[in-house]
């Protein structure tokens, strides 16, 4: 994990702009359980590259990975934002249902699902 933590903040270093090295990183935080320190690279991907559904639908997962309640509203408006780049992809709708479960509000969820 260290090794490759480098590494990846080398390409980063050397491509500050580059979004998918930042989405990299945070995808790499998030499957290591380093859930909260994957936040900030994917939200750099996403204001990097916006209309990319993927950065933010990852974004939106690392948010409610956190179990923080609080950080529910943002992931729901960047899965929302991702949605209606992709409106057919099936892993967004999901994290969409998970967002909107975590707030309690089960009527969302519900409907997220059916999608």
């Amino acid at each position: 994990m260290d090794k490759a933590e480098k590494e990846i903040d080398t390409l980063i270093t050397a491509y500050p702009n580059n979004p998918y090295y930042h989405e990299l990183k945070g995808q790499m935080l998030f499957e290591f359980g380093r859930t909260v320190d994957s936040i900030e690279p994917h939200r750099k991907s996403v204001e990097l590259a916006p209309d990319k559904a993927l950065l933010r639908i990852n974004l939106g997962r690392a948010l409610v990975g956190t179990e923080d309640t609080a950080m529910y509203p943002q992931a729901v408006k960047e899965l929302k934002s991702a949605l209606l780049l992709e409106p057919d992809n099936a892993f967004g709708w999901f994290e969409l249902a998970r967002a909107y479960g975590g707030m309690g509000n089960e009527g969302m969820a519900n409907l997220a699902t059916a999608e």
